[in-house]
């Protein structure tokens, strides 16, 4: 009699310190669906995001070295809660469209260099068994394909996920490990419509969420400043209920931070509480 399969971990490597839009990690997700050799049910998929260069407070880019007293510590934290956050919000709608699978989804962004040395030890260090390297890291390909043990696919120019090798191999050098910044969080899946609704607005530059009688319902945002103030916000982690009011010449508006969404309270995902702003009028 077969055992049933253990699952698995996917790493997906990017590189943290080009900008990522919602488009492409979509993409990216899809065809690392689509190839059914990669991914099975329960396993879980992990976007590793490595930042090899921070903005240092005086101004200049620096890298991020934990023994290097030219390294501001806090730069760096700031800097990898911002990337962590940032995937985490674009991942929302993957997320619940891998929930069909029993796919889980979760960020790590680490901050270290070299890149080559910060992919190998974690990928050495979560036993993945695949890698999907980003495009900006083919360079390095004949380096992973002599050091990494596990098999490996590559993003394309075009986003498509081909696959490079699809056997592990086991001779491979002894990793030395070294010290790094890094920060994780699981991609929360919301099951109700409320929520359904929030992460559609955050994929359209046009809509927004806006309280209606105690209901949190789409409306379409206008003006470019309100759009560019909207679309600025991001999903943070705070626990408590926020309510600030602003006054204006127009009324009085009313500015609501939910703290966790009461329908997804049964979730089994920590990040099932998480923040979300949304504006409204009173």
């Amino acid at each position: 009699m077969d055992r049933p399969r253990t699952p698995s971990l996917v790493v997906i490597a990017y590189d943290a310190t080009k900008d990522r839009g919602l488009h492409e990690l979509r993409l990216t997700v899809n065809g690392v669906r689509k190839w059914g050799d990669i991914l099975s049910r329960g396993d879980t998929i992990v976007f590793l995001g490595v930042l090899d260069k921070v903005l240092h407070p005086l101004g200049y880019q620096a890298k991020p070295r934990l023994d290097s007293i030219e390294t501001s510590i806090r730069a760096v934290e700031e800097a990898v809660r911002k990337k962590v956050d940032g995937y985490v919000n674009m991942l929302l709608r993957s997320a619940q469209q891998c929930e069909d699978q029993r796919v889980t989804i979760k960020v790590k962004v680490i901050a270290g260099c070299p890149v080559k040395q910060v992919i190998l030890q974690e990928l050495m260090a979560c036993n993945a068994a695949w890698v999907v390297l980003d495009r900006h890291f083919k360079r390095y390909l004949e380096f992973y394909l002599t050091h990494i043990p596990c098999k490996i696919a590559v993003i394309e120019d075009s986003l498509a996920v081909e696959v490079v090798r699809a056997h592990q191999i086991e001779d491979t050098d002894t990793v030395k490990h070294k010290r790094f910044y890094s920060m994780s969080k699981p991609v929360p899946v919301f099951n109700c419509q409320r929520c359904s609704a929030y992460i559609a607005s955050l994929e359209s530059p046009q809509i927004c969420l806006k309280p209606t009688q105690g209901k949190l319902e789409p409306q379409r945002i206008k003006g470019r400043n309100q759009r560019k103030k909207l679309m600025g916000a991001q999903v943070q982690e705070p626990r408590e209920r926020i309510v600030q009011k602003k006054e204006s010449k127009k009324g009085r508006k009313i500015h609501l931070r939910i703290a966790h969404c009461f329908s997804c309270i049964a979730s089994e995902h920590e990040g099932a509480r998480k923040i979300i702003e949304v504006p409204g009028e009173e």
